[in-house]
């Protein structure tokens, strides 16, 4: 997660280019096994099994201070078929419900199939680059890691080129 779009495209090149560190060392430690994903990207079951998956965000594209119906990423998006149970599938949804009963749901009372229950429910590791904050990821149980200050001796921070 990055605090500004300047950012967020600098970091997109980064991971769709072959010779920069990040994909070699992802694409190293994971056995060439990386999905690298856009908000609006399509994502199933089977990436979540068989790939690291590194999802780019902007902190602006999470602020719930514009509004839930603003941001994209509290929208039923359709994006992610499988990963969420049908609704005819009553067990399978109880369960989701009963696990992570604050999901954001539709008037109708069906869970959003939204980026935003989607983090909820997986909790993954959020990177944050050091200028921002960890307030929005905090605020939904979502295990952030920030990169440090100032790298330790002879080391570089992730991101420094």
């Amino acid at each position: 997660m990055v605090p500004t779009r300047a950012i967020y495209a600098q970091t997109k090149d980064a991971f769709w280019s072959r010779e920069h560190p990040y994909p070699q060392m992802l694409e190293f430690a994971c056995g060439g096994r990386v999905k690298v994903l856009e908000k609006e990207a399509r994502l199933a079951a089977g990436d979540l099994g068989n790939y690291l998956c590194v999802m780019l965000l902007t902190l602006p594209a999470v602020n719930r201070h514009r509004g839930k119906e603003f941001l994209r990423i509290f929208r039923d998006s359709g994006h992610y078929p499988d990963l969420f149970p049908p609704e005819d599938h009553r067990r399978a949804l109880g369960a989701l419900l009963a696990e992570n009963p604050d999901l954001e749901r539709s008037a109708d009372g069906a869970v959003k199939h939204s980026l935003f229950n989607l983090l909820k429910t997986r909790r993954p590791a959020v990177v944050l680059t050091r200028r921002t904050t960890l307030t929005a990821a905090r605020s939904d149980g979502v295990r952030a890691v920030r990169q440090p200050a100032e790298p330790a001796a002879g080391h570089r921070a992730v991101g420094d080129t």
